[in-house]
Parts: C-alpha cells; structure tokens; sequence
C-alpha cells in the first residue's frame, strides 16, 4: 500500500479511537509471534497520540519461544480468561491478527469491536466494524503494523523491531513461505534496527521435557499417505505444538502435505501444511472442520479447533477419524498409510 493510502488509515484509526474507554488489543487465543508484535505496535502506535490500550491475551502462550519473545522485550501482556461466560467484557476491542466470529478467539457477538486489523482471508458477508483493514495478500499482519508506523513517522526501537521482525520471520518462514512484496520491503527494514542479540536469545530458548514428548509420539504415530503424512498427536502439553510439528515434519523428503492433530484442555486442533504455494489450505480445513467447529488459514497454512469438553473417549477418536478421513479423502490420498519409523509406530 501506498504511503498516503497506510497514512489515511492511520489517521481513521485515530479517529475511531478518540474518547473511548477501556480500549483493549486482542488476537487469537494462543497467540503467536506475528499476533503478539501486531498487538503491542498497535498499542505503541495509539500511544502517540495518548491513546491507552490494555494488551489481552486468551488462552496459553506455550510454545517457548513465544514466552521468550513476551518476557525478553517486556510485551506487557494481561491475560483474560472466558469460560462460557456471554456477558460482554467490559471493553471496547481492537483486534489484530484474527477476526470476530473466525472460532479461534474468545470474542463474543455481544462484544464491542471498534476495528480488525488482520491478513486472513474474512469471513462470508462479514460484519461491518467501525475501522476495518484486512489485506488477504500480506503474509503477516506485523507487516501491516509496520506500514502503520513507517507512515505515521512514529519511530521505531531495538525493542519493537526486533519483535516485528520476529513475526515476519516466522509467519512467512523466512520470507519463504506467502510473502509479498511488502512483507520483503518490512523484513529487510527492520534487521539493522533490531537487536542480534535478543534475536539470539529467543531462537535459542529452553525447551522442556514435554515438547519432546510430544515430538516423539507424534513421530512414532505418524502415517504416510502418498504424498502426505498425517500425524495423531494425542494429548499435547499446548496447542501451540500442533502446528509446529506440522511445519516440520514437511520437511520429510517426498510429502508435499502434512496434517497434525492434538487434543488440550477439551479440544482437538489441527493445522495443515502445504509446500505448493497454490494449494489452498484454508479451504481444505474449512471442509475439515465442516459441522464439527472452526477452521481457516491461507494456501500453505491453515488451522482448526473442535470443542470436545463434554464429548466422550470413543466420540473424541471418532472426531479425530473424520477429520483424517475427509483430509485423505479431499487429496484422493491412499487410506491406507505405512509408518515414519517401523511396524510399532502406532504403540
């Protein structure tokens, strides 16, 4: 976008934000790199103007980087907890890297949103917010948050680079993966403004037991379909772990597809991974997910969540089977697979 296009938005944005109370910035639960950097320059942006935000989060911040990344820079986040509560929270939302009404976030209809800032495709006859800026073509929302900043000449430290450059780093694996020309132009900006060393620091984070627990079962469970490896987690320690597992065990030479799925706190996530730029991942999860729970992403990476709090051990086995068996059956894949690592794979 052009820098007077990002300055008119900018200015909007202000506008709608002008005189309210309680404002609040909220992703998607479990919020990754590209959420959490989208978050806190939104609230560094609006600050510029006096504009005060509180920095909410949902559900688990598991993965190790990302906690890294949170306690390295000082992100000030407040975690918010809602277990089928629908009363309205008592603030007034912007929502960065996910959108009202897309299942993986614990908004409410009843909620007041004032503006969506995301990079997900929307939803069919969405609703109408007071600011609204959604660009389908940018591999990170992060991007967008720095286009923000870049044309509201709102200076840029060591800190805030360094988490900006984190969340295009990872949501496009290295500029590899659904980047566009923008997504290119941020990265190459922020490297000499970040700090190496906080980079350093975060890539190399401490992992605990669980993660390679997790890591092992899902390798000794794994199937090969054909071109694609599908992989029954079982339990994992956080959700977090699904869609890392699928990012790399794509790597494995020969599949093109991989689809993991794991059970935490009541729900089952999955994600899918594709290396064929052109494959439409998001589409396949939403029939995936189709009359079972929620589900979306882009044409490489894609994601779901079915709620089964109340559901019982042979429904959650049964659950986990359709889903499998649709994704086989969507890519004309063999039903049958053969293990990743030997005849006792599945034990």
């Amino acid at each position: 976008m052009s820098k007077r296009h990002n300055q008119s938005k900018v200015e909007r944005l202000v506008q709608v934000c002008r005189g309210q109370k309680r404002l609040a910035i909220i992703s998607h639960d479990n919020p990754d790199p590209d959420s959490l950097a989208s978050a806190w320059a939104l609230s560094r942006l609006l600050k510029v103007w006096g504009i005060s935000t509180k920095l909410l989060y949902s559900g688990v911040l598991g993965r190790t980087e990302n906690r890294a990344l949170v306690k390295t820079l000082g992100i000030p986040l407040q975690h918010i907890e809602r277990l089928g509560n629908e009363k309205p929270l008592p603030y007034t939302f912007l929502v960065v890297d996910t959108q009202p009404y897309f299942g993986n976030n614990c908004l409410h209809p009843q909620d007041r949103i004032l503006a969506v800032i995301d990079h997900h495709p929307p939803p069919i006859g969405r609703p109408s917010f007071p600011f609204s800026d959604v660009r389908q073509g940018y591999g990170a929302t992060a991007t967008i948050l720095w286009e923000y900043l870049i044309a509201a000449g709102v200076p840029i430290d060591a800190r805030l680079a360094s988490a900006l450059h984190y969340a295009i780093r990872t949501e496009t694996m290295e500029l590899g993966r659904e980047a566009s020309k923008a997504d290119k132009e941020a990265y190459l900006s922020l490297f000499p403004r970040m700090d190496i060393g906080t980079l350093a620091t975060i890539l190399n984070a401490k992992r605990p037991a669980s993660f390679f627990t997790a890591i092992s079962k899902a390798v000794r469970r794994a199937r090969i379909h054909g071109r694609a490896l599908v992989l029954p987690m079982g339990r994992v320690p956080t959700p977090e772990i699904v869609p890392e597992t699928a990012e790399t065990m794509l790597r494995l030479e020969g599949i093109a597809w991989a689809l993991s799925l794991g059970e935490h706190r009541g729900n089952l996530h999955f994600s899918l991974r594709s290396a064929d730029p052109e494959s439409n991942a998001g589409g396949l999860a939403l029939h995936l997910a189709e009359g079972l729970g929620s589900a979306g992403g882009h044409d490489q990476t894609a994601g779901g969540k079915i709620t089964l709090t109340r559901a019982s051990a042979a429904r959650r086995r049964e659950v986990t089977a359709i889903v499998i068996r649709r994704f086989l059956r969507a890519l004309l894949l063999p039903r049958r697979g053969r293990p990743l690592v030997g005849s006792q794979a599945s034990k």
